[in-house]
């Protein structure tokens, strides 16, 4: 889900361009950094390896694409802890919570576009139990989705944050619930 300060098919139109300008060649000549602990499951004593196998993964897709890597941005990161913790708590999944804010309310609660001329934010989301829970998996699952890739691929994102709960959305058992919180800020 993508939200900006003007909410306009510009944006859309612009993410389209970006994604399909990209030269066909700019993957073959890179090499990616090799990503550690990319296959393992979700558990509680493991979330700080799957955020970070995450997110190497992710800039992984977007440097092999001649797009920057995104950097961690601790309020974007808040924003996605609170929001994976409160659909394992509650058990829903969705970008709305259960009070019927929507994500760009979340992270407009940390500060994260406090004093910004303009703002762009995106959300995806994932849970999966077993091998499809890990990071390999889910960066996997959002690659093979439209929208889910738009942002990953969205050169207009600069920074990032993500949490992994252990636990999922349905009943609360084992697995992982992924949150990532992308978006840039105007100066």
């Amino acid at each position: 889900m993508l939200v900006t300060r003007s909410l306009s098919a510009f944006a859309v139109a612009l993410a389209f361009l970006l994604l399909t300008a990209l030269p066909a060649s700019a993957a073959s000549n890179f090499a990616a950094p090799t990503c550690e602990d990319v296959g393992l499951e979700p558990t509680a004593q493991n979330l700080s390896r799957i955020r970070t196998a995450t997110v190497c993964l992710l800039n992984n897709e977007r440097t092999s694409r001649g797009l920057k890597a995104l950097s961690r941005n601790v309020r974007l990161g808040r924003a996605a802890r609170r929001h994976a913790d409160d659909m394992v708590a509650s058990r829903y999944f969705a970008h709305s919570s259960k009070d019927g804010s929507e994500f760009s309310s979340r992270i407009k609660r940390t500060g994260y576009m406090s004093s910004a001329n303009g703002w762009m934010v995106g959300e995806n989301l994932a849970w999966g139990t077993g091998s499809a829970g890990t990071p390999e998996a889910i960066v996997r699952a959002w690659m093979n989705s439209h929208g889910h890739r738009a942002n990953i691929l969205n050169g207009r994102y600069v920074e990032i944050g993500i949490s992994v709960v252990a636990g999922n959305p349905n009943n609360g058992g084992a697995g992982g619930t992924y949150v990532t919180e992308f978006g840039s800020r105007g100066r």
